[in-house]
């Protein structure tokens, strides 16, 4: 899965030190993503509705950054917003357009970083999905996905907090679609999204997925699931290595929605006395 930033600002330098700063984030947390520079003159020549998380200015040379968010807001409702900015001022305007965070370039290096880290790990995690009126009249984010059943023709993707959506795509559609994400075919019928995996019983060829369902996992498949598998639990566990004294958001949303993170994300809490 491949996170797509869009930085919009119409200071270039500005606008170069943000990308170095994600860039960084980005390579030492191994997640892959594409960056692109925008000013407030040429943001709608960029593919918008490809972008995951925009991080702008609020101070533009022509226009209100807060007016320019609500127009971009309106056209493409699924972006994640982040304002980065140096204007103190209008913190209340900037979640008024449901913005994720409100930062000051001006605050100090290690605060800035964590709380960047976190907004690129829960749009990694958290918030990337799709639409298709096929499917739902409303966004799907990939979290939201238990996993995908092929039954009587057509797929069903077995939901989180929202009933079950059935649809009359073949199950190699969203062996496709699905394939830069955390979800893997374990069997002829079924693909399971990694972090919603609680339990596998490697002698009895069976998964326990967090809503209690039983997947199997045949040997054709095994293999590549079992590397798939354990190579997720190993990122998380390294994760210790990246975190340092700051209690990030991120490990509550571990704690809370993934069970495949859930004792490395305790671990981590205790270890920095995080609250839960």
């Amino acid at each position: 899965m491949i996170l797509k930033i869009l930085i919009l600002d119409d200071n270039k330098e500005e606008s170069e030190k943000t990308k170095c700063l994600c860039e960084k984030i980005l390579i030492t947390c191994n997640i892959k993503y594409q960056i692109y520079l925008a000013n407030s003159g040429n943001v709608y020549q960029h593919s918008l509705k490809n972008i995951d998380l925009m991080i702008m200015e609020t101070k533009f040379d022509a226009i209100d950054g807060f007016e320019l968010a609500k127009a971009l807001r309106r056209r493409f409702p699924e972006i994640q917003l982040c304002f980065m900015t140096n204007d103190k001022d209008r913190t209340d305007q900037g979640y008024s357009v449901h913005a994720l965070r409100y930062l000051y370039k001006s605050s100090q290096n290690d605060y800035l970083v964590s709380n960047l880290r976190t907004i690129l790990y829960e749009n990694y995690f958290i918030y990337s999905g799709f639409k298709d009126k096929r499917v739902s009249i409303y966004p799907i984010h990939y979290y939201e996905i238990y996993y995908v059943e092929y039954i009587d023709r057509h797929s069903r993707l077995h939901m989180r907090g929202r009933r079950d959506q059935n649809t009359t795509y073949a199950l190699h559609y969203w062996i496709k679609k699905l394939e830069s994400t955390w979800f893997v075919q374990t069997y002829r019928s079924y693909i399971v999204n990694l972090l919603w995996v609680k339990q596998y019983d490697r002698k009895e060829k069976m998964i326990t997925m967090s809503n209690g369902d039983k997947i199997p996992v045949s040997l054709m498949y095994r293999n590549h699931f079992e590397s798939s598998y354990y190579k997720l639990k190993e990122m998380f566990a390294k994760k210790q290595e990246n975190y340092d004294n700051t209690c990030y958001s991120f490990l509550s949303y571990c704690m809370h929605y993934f069970p495949l993170a859930l004792d490395e994300s305790i671990t981590l809490a205790q270890k920095h006395n995080c609250p839960n």
